[in-house]
């Protein structure tokens, strides 16, 4: 074949991944449940992606999920299929390179606010500049899993009355027509990012016998999103 002259192989078929939705657009939409499939795959945990890859493998998990030994034998057996193997790894890989997207109203989990020149994203309060916590997309840290956005470049903190610390992304001015709208209830924040997050350590302030003391949390992280503003379907405006 000739360079520059179109293949005849046909494209790779998407993997079907059991418990993940993924919308017309081609993205995948994350929802509370899927921060335990994801903290599985990036942890390459054998059960999480068995159950990804293969529905029926997911059912015989759930067969035995209250009897141990019945469970590792599963898992021996499973281990040992290269069929479920090559379904495996067509799984990760596809969710290695796939795009993510959840979407938040405006005042709910990204409060906006207009500055001189810019705006920004009120997310979260940092105690103890803390990003990673403070910047929390979606979940819990305290009692699980939490996904964030506070190794982001554009996340900063910043001081308000009182003695915490708002943190959220702060972007260049929106044009005149979106700041007109950005208070409808229709409006909302679509927050994009292509492949898995990484596995990364916070820390909050939580009170401990009349005075308070660190907690490490577990977080996923997402260095680098897209965010754009959406009024019902039609896209207002990509953030810069």
């Amino acid at each position: 074949m000739a360079a520059g002259e179109p293949s005849d192989e046909p494209e790779a078929e998407k993997p079907s991944l059991n418990g993940i939705h993924e919308d017309e657009g081609g993205c995948i939409r994350v929802e509370y449940n899927l921060l335990d499939i994801l903290d599985g795959v990036i942890r390459s945990d054998f059960e999480t992606m068995a159950r990804l890859a293969d529905k029926e493998v997911a059912d015989r998990f759930d067969e035995v999920s209250e009897k141990s030994y019945q469970r590792s034998e599963l898992v021996k057996s499973l281990s040992k299929d290269k069929s479920l193997a090559a379904k495996i790894a067509a799984a990760k890989k596809h969710l290695s390179t796939a795009r993510y997207c959840l979407d938040v109203e405006p005042n709910n989990g990204g409060r906006v606010t207009f500055l001189a020149g810019h705006f920004r994203v009120g997310m979260g309060n940092s105690l103890m500049e803390d990003k990673l916590n403070a910047a929390v997309l979606i979940g819990n840290a305290e009692n699980g899993l939490a996904l964030t956005i506070g190794a982001w470049k554009r996340v900063e903190c910043w001081d308000e009355e009182g003695f915490v610390r708002p943190c959220g992304p702060v972007f260049k001015d929106m044009p005149k027509d979106v700041k007109a709208v950005i208070e409808e209830p229709s409006v909302r924040l679509r927050w994009s990012w292509r492949g898995l997050p990484k596995k990364v350590k916070g820390a909050m302030l939580v009170p401990w016998r009349g005075s308070m003391a660190t907690q490490r949390t577990d977080l996923l992280s997402v260095e680098s999103p897209s965010v754009e503003f959406f009024d019902g379907d039609k896209a207002l405006w990509l953030a810069k």
